[in-house]
């Protein structure tokens, strides 16, 4: 049987659980030797560095590497919940582009996490780690990991059950980014576009948003129209039989001379604010092909 590098047995090192636990990727520093077998990866550094093993250890522990790990590895969410490691080394590595102030910020709230037993602190603790590996990103880009974490993988993992299928419960946060999104394409022409929501029920399963352009950009307000009944008539009308017992129901988005209404489930994940970076880029491409 092949021991492996028996460096990475002796402290100061690294262990790594390719094996996923609560929906998570876990590695811990040691101080201390320690023996392991299959499914657990030692990481040691040659110079001996302390300091740099244990902000590895917190990078392979943030929600950044989570998130690129359930994305792109070949067996999580596919064959069975297992991460091999030579896939997390594929992971981009920004760690190098930490100043030498978050770098020390990462090694004190790491002694912070390991001396409290409180679960609440825990959590701000993580919480804190997350924020300075995620600055490194721009603000769009820790929207999209956050809302992929929230509801993709959420989804996976808790099916019918995750909040990612719950009704929508902030509507302000898709109306909000995607006027923000039209209205920086519209910067250069003589045109802004406005939100109006509508009074749903949490029971209705369809939402909607309407957008209208204009010369001037109008507060968003909310509709005393009852939509209710229209809503779910149309319901029935966007299932799609692929094939047998497999149906997909899609999203409308309708064209009103200059209003557009924006028809999608009324579930929390079709409403976030990365689908209204992405709707804004496909309501653009669909504008632009109508004038040509």
């Amino acid at each position: 049987r092949r021991l492996g590098n028996l460096k990475s047995f002796r402290t100061p090192h690294i262990i790594l659980n390719e094996g996923i636990q609560n929906n998570s990727i876990t590695s811990s520093f040691l101080d201390y030797d320690c023996s392991f077998y299959k499914g657990i990866v030692g990481i040691y550094s040659q110079e001996n560095n302390e300091k740099l093993l244990k902000i590895i250890s917190l990078f392979l522990n943030s929600i950044y590497t989570k998130y690129f790990a359930f994305l792109t590895t070949s067996s999580w969410g596919i064959e069975r919940d297992v991460v091999k490691h030579r896939e997390l080394f594929d992971i981009p590595y920004i760690l190098k582009e930490l100043s030498l102030n978050d770098k020390e910020k990462l090694i004190l709230t790491f002694e912070k996490f390991l001396s409290t037993f409180i679960d609440l602190e825990k959590r701000k603790l993580e919480a804190e780690i997350n924020n300075l590996i995620l600055n490194y990103l721009s603000k769009d880009e820790q929207i999209v990991i956050q809302d992929t974490l929230n509801y993709s993988l959420d989804l996976f993992e808790k099916q019918e059950k995750s909040k990612a299928v719950l009704p929508v419960n902030d509507i302000d946060v898709y109306s909000k980014r995607i006027t923000k999104e039209l209205n920086s394409w519209l910067e250069d022409v003589e045109m802004k576009v406005s939100a109006t929501h509508y009074s749903i029920n949490s029971n209705c399963p369809l939402y909607m948003v309407k957008m209208s352009f204009g010369n001037e950009f109008v507060k968003t307000k909310t509709s005393k129209e009852n939509i209710y009944d229209e809503l779910k008539t149309l319901d029935q009308k966007l299932w799609n039989e692929e094939s047998k017992n497999l149906y997909f129901r899609k999203k409308l988005i309708y064209y009103d001379n200059e209003d557009v209404y924006i028809i999608k489930p009324n579930q929390r994940r079709f409403w976030s604010e990365t689908a209204a970076m992405e709707d804004s880029k496909s309501l653009l491409v669909e504008i632009l092909n109508m004038k040509e």
